[in-house]
């Protein structure tokens, strides 16, 4: 880490914890005289150029970029939020009509030349790029016409050069997610190399996807994909997530981490094609881009976090089926309030149901076999969990209890039953389990005239016991028919698709 990104560190620091203005009594408000101002923010600081291009007159409606107008607006609130807030200077967002090719290039040489060696710019691009027949990428502006990049196009090494010849600042992060096009991402990675290779400071590069690739948006998000889980992570998720620490510090490389593995899954789910995020090559992993020695958990202007934007954030992105995203959010809320049952629900089911985090779903609801009178469906959720992490003596003993508590229902005793006829396969019993399998048709049959269903999900199970071909044998096929039909089926239709089954 370069001696100037330390003293930025430091700045930035000193500037946090300085004491809020003398707050005045009653009598003190009467007085005409006012009391002192704030401090101004000293030392190093931090200025943004933001790019987001949705309207592109010239693009056929149908290739125009729908998000990157709110990925530019979505950059720039989180800035606003982020740790270095009290360390901006001079932040210019340029969005659709906004951002011609003249536009671009003044701000450039503004923002940048507003820099000194000290600061930290930032210059993040959402729209459209393009490669021209001779191999030459082009940043695409408002004005710019998609047959004759050249024109109103701006080169994109042209570009990287302009930012560098723009400023003195020693630390430069560049952020782009230019839709559409293949083979943009080499020649700024090329120039990027030439303009900093050797010098000393911190510049990096992080681009939607390879030069192969493709990058897209997400309907659902109303957002790119790179850019949603850039800013996702920028605010703490990538140090939170499975490749980070959980340390209050977001790196440059948690970052990298985090966006590869969200935005290839994303990609594949979204449009079936692959998009993978890439860095260049010379940047230091440990450069913290968002948070310069704040960390994370403080909360935002040293007050406790709110638990509801969580619940709001976890709840958004569970609903478009980010299920890494909506686990880690739940996750902060049982950090601040371990007690909140809804978090600790959800989070168990979808740890369970959809990540198949076997042992985090166990953990998670182990919370509620360790208190009495609690919801018997979480102690069922939990004895599941002992099941598909091999606990298969433990849950045996676990569920004796269970299906003697006279508070069971019907439902929870069938879902409890279901899954100790495979337990007891997995125990190498399989006299028992048939046992099990024929007093639990048996029971069912009391249901068939009715529109009895188990309303209980076995997705984890049913992945866990066809990844364990050597526990269940022979007995794999059967038993996930069993368990699917119990989840799928109801009344009349389930007992005699059991029967057939049989």
């Amino acid at each position: 880490m370069s001696s100037t990104l330390r003293s930025l560190f430091l700045s930035i620091l000193t500037v946090a914890l300085i004491a809020a203005p003398n707050g005045a009594g009653a009598q003190e408000e009467e007085m005409p005289v006012q009391g002192p101002r704030a401090p101004e923010p000293t030392g190093p600081g931090v200025h943004a150029l933001i790019i987001g291009i949705s309207e592109y007159p010239n693009f056929p409606r149908e290739e125009r970029a729908r998000f990157a107008d709110r990925d530019a607006q979505l950059f720039h609130d989180a800035l606003q939020s982020s740790p270095l807030r009290r360390a901006l200077r001079n932040v210019s967002v340029l969005t659709n009509s906004t951002a011609s090719r003249r536009n671009i290039l003044e701000a450039v040489n503004t923002i940048g030349g507003g820099a000194g060696p000290e600061d930290l710019l930032f210059v993040f691009f959402a729209g459209h790029g393009t490669v021209d027949s001779l191999g030459r990428g082009f940043i695409m502006p408002n004005d710019a016409d998609p047959n004759f990049p050249e024109n109103n196009g701006i080169p994109s090494d042209f570009f990287v050069s302009q930012i560098v010849a723009s400023t003195g600042a020693e630390n430069i992060v560049l952020f782009m997610d230019a839709s559409h096009e293949v083979g943009l991402t080499a020649t700024i990675m090329d120039e990027f190399q030439r303009e900093f290779s050797g010098r000393e400071g911190n510049y990096v590069a992080l681009l939607s996807s390879r030069a192969n690739q493709r990058s897209f948006d997400d309907p659902n998000f109303e957002h790119g994909i790179f850019s949603w889980y850039l800013i996702e992570g920028l605010l703490g998720r990538a140090d939170r997530a499975e490749t980070g620490n959980s340390d209050g510090f977001v790196t440059m490389r948690e970052l990298h981490r985090n966006l590869v593995d969200r935005v290839e899954d994303r990609a594949v789910q979204t449009v079936g094609e692959m998009q993978t995020p890439v860095i260049s090559s010379d940047y230091d992993p440990v450069f913290l881009p968002f948070n310069y020695g704040v960390r994370l958990d403080t909360g935002t202007d040293d007050q406790p976090e709110d638990i509801q934007q969580h619940l709001d954030r976890a709840d958004r992105l569970e609903s478009v089926q980010d299920y890494h995203g909506a686990a880690q959010a739940y996750s902060r809320v049982l950090e601040l309030q371990p007690s909140h049952s809804h978090a600790r629900e959800r989070l168990t089911y979808i740890t369970h149901e959809y990540i198949f985090n076997y042992e985090r779903a166990r953990e998670v609801s182990s919370y509620w076999s360790e208190r009495e009178q609690q919801d018997l469906s979480r102690l069922v959720a939990y004895a599941q969990s002992l099941f598909t992490t091999g606990r298969y003596d433990e849950f045996e003993a676990f569920v004796v209890g269970l299906l003697a508590d006279n508070a069971l229902d019907e439902r929870l005793a069938i879902v409890t039953r279901a899954l100790r006829v495979a337990n007891f396969i997995a125990l190498d019993e399989e006299e028992r389990a048939f046992r099990s399998l024929a007093s639990l048709v048996a029971e069912l049959s009391r249901y068939q005239s009715s529109d009895f269903q188990t309303e209980w999900t076995f997705l984890g199970a049913l992945e866990y016991i066809g990844k364990n071909e050597r526990t269940f044998g022979t007995h794999r096929g059967w038993i996930n028919e069993f368990l699917f039909t119990l989840q799928a089926e109801r009344g009349v239709g389930l007992i005699n698709s059991i029967r057939a089954m049989r």
